[in-house]
Formats: structure tokens, sequence, C-alpha cells
């Protein structure tokens, strides 16, 4: 009995002292208090920065330097995480709930662009593709290789000035896309529309600060013939003034469209989906093709520099149709790259 005694005694020590190892080693990792209060601070004036970003989201800018803030505003939000984590370091848990609560809260303006939607089981894919051609400058026969390697159905080009147009023609746009409605005029304000299909009901619009033109597209077995528009929306660099009124008059522009049935609507908007007057657009069935791919974050502006693009201000909307893939191409001497998005179309029943 007493061998028994000193067997468990023996048992029970062994077993302790691994225990207070690991212990001691615990504290010796936890930051001192010093280290625990820098580190305070620090996540705090990380999330405040994350908090600035979220509020961002929703607010309603009206000057070039408020909306820079708006488009901007998912890159302030990745502070959060941060943030987090070094509260987690810190032992801070109150602060770390707070934390995680800010982190959710901005998670759930971005988590809408990474959920695909379903397209229709019976449904036509058409792949359309928006550039904009910097001042008419763009590289013609990029955009035409593009066209062609990724067997673009609809085309929407901005900035399309004269010149460039005879270019893109002679770069052979008109053999791969045969039909086609524009508006070339000079520097930024052109736009035009290219379509492998036969297009009618081409109006050119003159009520928008750069040319709007519209037409539908005549795909055979589709529901519905589904009207095109190619749009360009003034830049809010130097002065908002022509952008808002562009884009406050864009709604009553997409209601007239939508009595047609199916709508797609792609071109260089100057807004990304923080800003809060482009996710206005997203009513009456509208949506971001991009985000019903679920494609993310697809930057496209600017391209002609050593770093990424970095904001998504070119967009394809759809009404009654289901973006089903997008992503971004470079095109030669572009301050864009352009967005290439396929479209499911309900066929006929």
């Amino acid at each position: 009995p007493a061998g028994n005694t000193d067997q468990g005694s023996f048992s029970a020590m062994e077993l302790t002292r691994p225990r207070a190892a690991f212990s001691t080693v615990l504290r010796g990792l936890a930051p001192g208090r010093r280290t625990r209060i820098v580190l305070t601070v620090l996540a705090a004036v990380l999330l405040l920065v994350a908090a600035v970003g979220f509020g961002a989201h929703f607010w309603t800018a009206r000057h070039s330097w408020t909306l820079g803030v708006v488009a901007f505003s998912p890159y302030p939000m990745l502070a959060a995480p941060v943030g987090a984590l070094i509260l987690a370091v810190a032992r801070q848990w109150i602060g770390l709930v707070v934390a995680l609560v800010i982190v959710g809260l901005c998670a759930s303006t971005q988590i809408r662009l990474y959920v695909a939607a379903t397209p229709a089981a019976n449904a036509h894919s058409l792949v359309t593709m928006t550039a904009n051609l910097h001042l008419g400058e763009a590289d013609p026969s990029a955009v035409v290789k593009a066209v062609r390697t990724h067997a673009v159905d609809v085309l929407m080009l901005e900035e399309l000035t004269e010149g460039e147009q005879t270019r893109l023609i002679a770069a052979g746009l008109n053999d791969a896309l045969p039909f086609h409605a524009s508006d070339p005029r000079y520097s930024a304000t052109g736009t035009g529309l290219w379509s492998r299909y036969p297009l009618a009901d081409v109006k050119l619009r003159t009520d928008f600060t750069f040319a709007f033109v519209t037409a539908t597209v005549r795909i055979p077995g589709v529901a519905t013939e589904p009207t095109v528009a190619a749009l360009h929306l003034a830049g809010p660099v130097p002065s908002t003034t022509f952008w808002q009124r562009d884009i406050a008059r864009l709604p009553s522009v997409l209601r007239e469209l939508a009595a047609r049935g199916i709508v797609i609507v792609g071109g260089d908007f100057n807004a990304t989906p923080d800003v809060t007057q482009f996710r206005r657009l997203l009513v009456d069935g509208y949506r971001d093709a991009a985000q019903q791919a679920g494609a993310g974050m697809t930057r496209t502006y600017p391209s002609d520099r050593w770093y990424p693009p970095f904001i998504a201000i070119d967009h394809v909307l759809t009404r009654a149709a289901v973006g089903t893939s997008a992503d971004t191409i470079e095109i030669g001497n572009s301050d864009h790259r352009a967005l290439l998005v396929t479209v499911a179309v309900p066929r006929a029943a």
C-alpha cells in the first residue's frame, strides 16, 4: 500500500510539472502592461480607420475628394481584422469583441461582391466587353485581339474619337463584329456599340454629357431581344457637377429601357460599387453583372501605372439576365482595363 501511494504521488507530480512549465511559457509570451497599452492604442487607431471606411460606404459624396474617399473605402476597412488580431495578442477580450463586430460590419459591405447568382437553366451566353479607349489613343489591334480571343458578341467603347474608329475598323473590328452604332466625338466624349448580331431601334442620345448609344440586339432564340446601351458618365474630377447630373438622370433612362424587357448596360460609370449613387441604380430589376457572377472587385482603373488598378469604375448592368463570369483585360495605351462579362440571356420557352 505504501508503495502504491508513492507511485500515485510520483505520477501526479510528473503530470503537474509539464502543466506548470506550459503555464510559465505562456506567462513569458504574454505582453507586459506597457506593451499591452501600446498594442491597445494601435488597435484602437486601426479600428477607427476601419470605422471611417465603413461610414464612407454609406456617405452620399458630392465633391471630388469625398467621392474619392468613398471609392477607396474598402481599403481602410481592411484595418479591422488587423486591429482584432492585435487585441487578441494584447488579451483585451472586451475590445476584441468590439473589433469582431466592426469586422463583421465591414465585411457585410463587401461580401455581396463574392456571392454568385444562379442563371436560368435554359439560357444563351452573350459575351460582352466594355473598354475605355483613353481619349481615342488605345491600341486598336489590342481591342480587336481581345474581341477575337474572347469571342465577344457585344462591345461597348468609351472615349471613341473619329480617328480611333477609323483605326479600329482598319484593324478588323467590323470583320469580327459586323454591326455597329456609334457616336464618335472629340477627346473623351464619344461612345460606340459593336455587335455580332444585327442591331435595331438605334438611338444616339444627346441628353448626357458624353455620347450615349442604345440599340436592340437581334439574337435568335432568346425570350426577348435585349436592349443594349453603351454609356460614359462624366468624370467627377475636378468638379462633380456634370457627373452628379448624369448619374441623377440615369435612373429615369434605365426605367425607360426596362419597359422593353431584357437590358444590358455597359460602360464607364466613374463610380465604384461603394458609391451610394451607383448602388441607387440597382433597382427595378437591375443588377451589377460582376456582382451576379461573384467576381469580387473587378478593378479596372488606373491600368497605365507600375502598380495594379485599385478601383472598379467600369461596369455592366443587367436586367432580366444574369452575369455568369467577369474578368478584366489589359488594353495597350489605355488607362482602363477592359471589363469582360458573360451574360446569361433567357431563351424562348
